[in-house]
């Protein structure tokens, strides 16, 4: 017979739930005829109630492998993105660079971090690969008495484009510039 759910119930009247594994075994005369029907009902509540845990567990399992599954696709495709870009930054025949802004204790724009630069930007200013993750005002100490980090601070505060011809010189570097920055939302 199939298992069973017959809740009974316990020494405070509440039904608790219960699982029985139901047997049924016929006791015979001497002319082979049933006499008897041995009915046994074998409590199996907790073996059910471990099939239903590993059960949950198993579902579990499950959605974090899909999870799991999503994540890894999504980081494929943040990852050929990531790729797209750099190759437009590199293919432009023009100087771009991304920065992060850095904040003072107080708030106030201070100073930006490179994380982004293409090649062109490589080639025309000389500098080295490693810049990503270094300071602006490091890498072009020159930026602030030339005004080039006031405009650049000055788009993060007011959102207003800068677009300006300057001469830098310093690191090696003897240009004229033509900068445009934009604040990033």
């Amino acid at each position: 017979m199939q298992i069973q759910q017959y809740d009974v119930k316990d020494r405070e009247g509440l039904f608790e739930e219960k699982y029985w594994s139901p047997t049924n075994s016929p006791v015979l005369n001497a002319e082979g005829e049933v006499e008897y029907i041995i009915h046994r009902a074998l409590d199996i509540t907790d073996i059910e109630k471990k099939k239903a845990t590993v059960k949950g567990l198993v579902n579990e399992t499950e959605m974090l492998k899909t999870s799991l599954n999503e994540i890894k696709t999504q980081a494929s495709q943040l990852k050929e993105s990531r790729a797209l870009l750099q190759f437009v930054f590199d293919t432009s025949p023009n100087s771009i660079v991304l920065y992060k802004t850095l904040y003072d204790k107080n708030g106030k724009a201070e100073d930006f971090e490179f994380l982004m630069v293409n090649s062109f930007t490589f080639k025309t200013t000389g500098v080295g690969t490693d810049i990503i993750g270094k300071r602006f005002s490091e890498v072009f100490p020159n930026s602030v008495e030339t005004g080039i980090m006031d405009a650049y601070i000055k788009t993060v505060e007011t959102g207003v484009d800068t677009d300006i011809e300057q001469w830098y010189e310093g690191e090696g570097m003897a240009f004229w510039f033509h900068i445009r920055a934009s604040k990033r939302d």
